[in-house]
């Protein structure tokens, strides 16, 4: 009788012990995930956007590289990249939203040349900036760029 108590007991401690032990790796996995969430977080690229004449200059202002990256102007057809450049689909339709460029390390810029193509331009250009990281990382920023008054030609 006290074998069949000990064998019990000792089920019931062994099965107590393994769901702990579940616990605790699902408890592991889930701040491993946390963790690394936190570390994309804060390698998330900033950027500082500048016109240069009809050049939109595009600085990298965080201190990892990136082996490439995307732009896209979101909500303003009255302003869009030439085509005449590299990092622009020559073949695209017009107006051109999307450019690309890279690799970019810390201080550096990508540029791309603009068209201003519509008397009715937003005062601010509003662009999706997509960093690429060397690890397949991927990070998608708001940017936002004040644009000059408008002048009375085409191109500025």
């Amino acid at each position: 009788m006290t074998t069949l108590v000990l064998a019990i007991a000792s089920t019931a401690i062994s099965v107590v012990s393994a769901t702990i032990a579940g616990f605790s790796a699902i408890s592991s996995r889930r701040s491993s995930a946390s963790a690394a969430t936190q570390v994309h977080i804060a390698r998330t690229p900033a950027w500082k956007a500048e016109l240069d004449g009809d050049v939109l200059k595009l600085r990298l202002q965080s201190n990892h590289a990136l082996k490439a990256v995307a732009v896209r102007i979101l909500d303003s057809p009255a302003i869009s990249f030439s085509t005449s450049q590299d990092g622009v689909d020559s073949a695209a339709p017009s107006p051109v939203m999307d450019a690309t460029g890279g690799p970019l390390t810390p201080g550096k810029a990508a540029s791309w040349r603009l068209r201003d193509g519509n008397d009715r331009r937003p005062r601010v250009l509003r662009l999706a900036v997509r960093g690429y990281g060397e690890r397949s990382e991927c990070w998608e920023v708001p940017v936002e760029v004040e644009l000059p008054p408008q002048v009375e030609r085409n191109v500025w």
